[in-house]
């Protein structure tokens, strides 16, 4: 009975955060700037029409650098990142530094930039 009751109290602490988050990401995000070591960058010529959008069936659109992308996502609440794995496979890792109606802050650690956060500005609300 302990444990029923525990285990209750559990998934009421842990659902709302998990549920905030995919709630806000359901949007189209569009590639504003970027920082790396501290200092912004705006977005090159190639990537001015970058985005992601997340689609409430746990899948995503992006174009990135001209070139599109659809595949699945999941969600990590506790780890706080989002992992996008494409049709052809390939995964990426993206940790959420912060996320609001409005704004979308993801760092991403490549193997010739670490610690590059993505600044993306939401297209629409739902």
């Amino acid at each position: 009975m302990k444990l029923l009751v525990f285990t209750r109290l559990l998934l009421l602490t842990i659902t709302p955060h998990s549920y905030d988050i995919q709630h806000l990401l359901l949007n189209k995000w569009k590639l504003e700037e970027y920082q790396i070591d501290g200092e912004y960058f705006p977005p090159s010529k190639k990537e001015k029409s970058d985005f992601i959008h997340f689609h409430e069936n746990m899948s995503f659109t992006s174009l990135s650098e001209s070139k599109q992308e659809q595949g699945s996502y999941l969600i990590n609440v506790n780890g706080e990142y989002i992992e996008m794995t494409s049709e052809t496979g390939e995964k990426l890792k993206a940790y959420i530094v912060s996320i609001s109606s409005e704004m979308l802050v993801l760092q991403f650690d490549f193997e010739e930039v670490k610690g590059l956060r993505a600044y993306y500005k939401a297209t629409f609300n739902r």
